[in-house]
C-alpha cells in the first residue's frame, strides 16, 4: 500500500513539475532579424514575386493559427496546475485536462505538417532543398525547437535533450 502510494506521489510530483515549466521567452527573432532573413531567403531561393506573396499570406495565417494553440496549450497546463494545487485531488479532473493538453499537442504537430506541405506546394522542389537548408536552428546539423519560428517552443527542459544545448553556467 505505501509503495503504491509512493508511486502516486512521485507521479504527481513529476506531472506538477512538468506543468509549472513555463515557455522560456525568445530573444531571439527580432522584426529585423525576421525581415532580414525573408529577403535573404528571397535572393538565395530565387523567389517569384507571387511565390513571395504566398509565402507571406501562408506565413501570417499560419503564426496566427499556432499563436491560437499555443495560447490554449499554455491554458491547459495551468489548468492542471490549478487543479493539482487544490487541497482536495480530482484525478478524473487531472486526466481529463491532460487529455485536452494531448490533444492540443496533437493540432501542433498537424498544424506544423500542414505548414511545411503548404511551403512545399509554394515551391520549386529544388527551392525547397534550400529552405530546409537555409531554416534558422539548421545549421550544423542542429535540430529540435528553435525559439523565433512562429512559436516559443517548449518549456525549459521539455525539447529532446539529444539536441539541447548546455546551459551557461550560473553566476
Amino acid at each position: 500500500m505505501k509503495l503504491k502510494q509512493a508511486g502516486v506521489w512521485l507521479a504527481l510530483g513529476f506531472l506538477g513539475t512538468w506543468v509549472a515549466a513555463a515557455p522560456k521567452e525568445s530573444t531571439s527573432g527580432t522584426r529585423r532579424d525576421r525581415a532580414e532573413m525573408r529577403e535573404k531567403m528571397k535572393t538565395e531561393l530565387g523567389l517569384s514575386d507571387e511565390q513571395v506573396k504566398q509565402l507571406e499570406a501562408h506565413r501570417r495565417d499560419h503564426r496566427a493559427e499556432m499563436k491560437q494553440l499555443w495560447t490554449a496549450m499554455k491554458e491547459k497546463r495551468e489548468a492542471i496546475k490549478t487543479e493539482l494545487e487544490k487541497p482536495t485531488l480530482d484525478k478524473n479532473a487531472v486526466h481529463q485536462l491532460n487529455d485536452q493538453l494531448k490533444e492540443v499537442h496533437g493540432k501542433l504537430a498537424d498544424l506544423r505538417l500542414e505548414g511545411i506541405l503548404r511551403v512545399r506546394e509554394i515551391l520549386t522542389p529544388d527551392q525547397f532543398k534550400k529552405f530546409m537548408a537555409l531554416r534558422p536552428g539548421r545549421e550544423a546539423g542542429k535540430k529540435g525547437w528553435t525559439p523565433g519560428r512562429g512559436h516559443e517552443g517548449p518549456p525549459e527542459g521539455m525539447g529532446d535533450p539529444e539536441f539541447e544545448e548546455e546551459a551557461p553556467p550560473k553566476k
